[in-house]
């Protein structure tokens, strides 16, 4: 098996061991959640659940088993037609609960890209036309993937978002362009090249992975708390400053009420203008004053902007808000009201408070108070981190309206505020710009990616390794054989040499052109020459010339292969004289 088809292999493992790790890990923490919400879920049931059986889906195909692969798609196929189907029917995956997990659905884009993965994965083991679909699929996911990380940019791609949280994009868009790659690959293989990687090398792998999809999750839900205990810390202190804000506002008017009370007359309008002037001021969140008659029309009125008259106006033309202010004023307790909006601005709430004159009928004093001035520090700093809404009872009465902040479909924490006089509101604290999100979401994901990466490493080096030790043993064997055959030759040769050095007959191997390339000793007793007189020499110039022509062909026919077990000639010895010889000969 080459070094690709191993690198193939451990990527395409690591793909599938990530996926069911990631899917096991969600499913897991979604379970032990107490109250889980949409900013403490890491990863929706839902999701884990298809991520989870993709997973197994890809690894019965990288190991062939059929009916395991065709399984897991059929379940992948229901649950994404299923998120699909609900989806459309309720308007949005964030409209209404999965009917499995009685949680949030898969987004649709999400549904459709498992659903492509899962069929391109089982269509890769049906034949050459199979894959060809994997491959087309798997351009499409990796060309997706990257569109994706220009959504974390652009609010326009919103629709087309793998996921509702915008920290969980990334990882989303990580895995559409590794599994489009993955099921490229998976389309290229070939089962009578490549095979499994053996177990050890995979239980390392799939180790490596499950501890780094683990590191994930904990950063990840670490993030979450984190956010949420800012929320909070929000919430208190978005708390804080309306209560203190109130409590100062209301000294300060009766401070001025005191006054006037004990001169026995209103102010004049110079000192109207003067002191309730300096109070518009010096006092940010103040709007309006106005002092109203017994009959509530307005006897002194200041306003920071001409639109506070009109608001004043439209105040004392609503029957519910002049019994308000009849109940304060024929009581004789200041009271703050409920939060009142106008139209263009947001809402405020107005302090009345009775003003008691020598001699005349009660009074009061009224201040218009602005939310968006008096939270004005806390949001200053904030601003981006988080969105604050005020809500009295159903009523939204401070805050962005939800279609203008797309990624805050639910409160990361909520505060039930009583203030003084009896109001209660609930304060809710929502994610603030995405962008920021998304940085918050890069730590995991990157220690997901360089995890993932480190995995495939160690399963393709452990794969090679073995080989490596598999390849050495192989060869110290041979090494071993050779040695043992080279021995067992040299064996074979030196006792050839004592055969042929003891021999009392002629011993001797000739080429294939009839010359002498080996004689033994005895050759000088039968012929008269030492044998390196015979070596190169052919065999026909020891011969009678009348039997030359005879032996010679003789010779040729044991050459060609023809049997001819025994060879008689006449030959001549070093000294003139004649020899018959009777050779037994074979050729080889």
């Amino acid at each position: 098996m080459s070094a690709w088809h191993l690198a193939r292999q451990a990527y395409l493992h690591t793909v599938a061991f990530a996926l069911l790790a990631l899917g096991g890990i969600g499913l897991g923490g979604y379970l032990q959640l107490g109250q889980p919400n949409l900013h403490t879920v890491v990863l929706l049931p839902d999701s884990a659940l298809a991520v989870l059986l993709l997973g197994l889906c890809l690894l019965a195909a990288l190991h062939d088993w059929r009916r395991l692969c065709l399984s897991a798609t059929g379940l992948l196929l229901a649950l994404c037609g299923y998120s699909l189907a609900h989806n459309f029917w309720a308007g949005g995956a964030d409209q209404g609960t999965s009917l499995l997990s009685g949680f949030l659905r898969m987004r649709s884009p999400l549904a459709l890209i498992v659903m492509l993965l899962a069929l391109a994965i089982l269509a890769s083991l049906r034949g050459r036309l199979g894959k060809g679909f994997g491959r087309a699929v798997g351009l499409g996911v990796v060309a997706f993937g990257l569109i994706e990380q220009l959504a974390q940019r652009l609010p326009i791609l919103e629709t087309i978002r793998l996921s509702f949280k915008p920290e969980a994009t990334s990882i989303a868009s990580l895995f559409a362009l590794t599994l489009g790659a993955a099921v490229l690959l998976l389309a290229r293989r070939r089962e009578e090249v490549e095979q499994p990687l053996d177990r050890p090398s995979l239980g390392a792998g799939a180790l490596a992975v499950l501890l780094t999809c683990l590191a994930w999750y904990v950063l990840s839900l670490q993030n979450a708390e984190s956010l949420g205990r800012q929320s909070e810390q929000l919430l208190a202190q978005a708390r804080i400053i309306v209560e203190r804000t109130l409590q100062e506002r209301q000294a300060l008017i009766l401070r001025m009420t005191e006054r006037w009370q004990a001169a026995g007359t209103p102010p004049s309008a110079q000192l109207w203008h003067q002191e309730a002037g300096s109070y518009l001021r010096d006092v940010s969140d103040l709007r309006l004053l106005s002092l109203l008659d017994e009959t509530l029309q307005p006897y002194r009125l200041l306003a920071r902007q001409p639109e506070e008259r009109n608001r004043q106006e439209d105040f004392l033309a609503d029957p519910r808000q002049r019994a308000w202010l009849e109940h304060v004023r024929q009581g004789g307790v200041a009271d703050v009201s409920q939060a009142v909006p106008h139209q263009g601005e947001e809402a405020g709430v107005l302090i009345a408070v009775p003003v008691r004159l020598a001699g005349q009928p009660t009074w009061l004093l009224v201040a218009d108070l602005h939310l968006t001035d008096m939270l004005a520090p806390l949001l200053n700093t904030r601003q981006d981190d988080f969105l604050l809404r005020i809500f009295e009872g159903e009523r939204q009465v401070f805050g962005p309206p939800p279609d203008l902040t797309p990624d805050a479909r639910a409160p990361l924490g909520e505060l039930q505020a009583r203030l003084p006089y009896g109001i209660e509101w609930r304060l809710a604290s929502y994610p603030g710009d995405s962008r920021l999100r998304y940085a918050t979401g890069y730590l995991p994901a990157l220690v997901l990616f360089f995890g993932l990466v480190f995995s495939f490493f160690l399963m393709l080096s452990q794969r090679l390794a073995r080989l490596a030790i598999e390849r050495s043993a192989r060869l110290q064997q041979a090494n071993r054989e050779l040695a043992a055959s080279l021995q067992c030759q040299a064996d074979l040769q030196a006792l050839n040499q004592r055969i042929m050095q003891c021999s009392l007959d002629v011993l001797c191997s000739i080429d294939a052109e009839g010359r002498f390339s080996q004689v033994s000793p005895s050759c000088q007793a039968v012929f008269g020459y030492r044998p390196e007189e015979m070596i190169g020499r052919p065999y026909v110039d020891f011969v009678r010339p009348e039997d030359c022509e005879q032996a010679a062909a003789e010779l040729q026919a044991i050459i060609d292969g023809h049997f001819n077990q025994t060879m008689r000639h006449c030959c001549r010895r070093q000294d003139g004289s004649s020899v018959y010889i009777l050779w037994s000969a074979a050729w080889s």
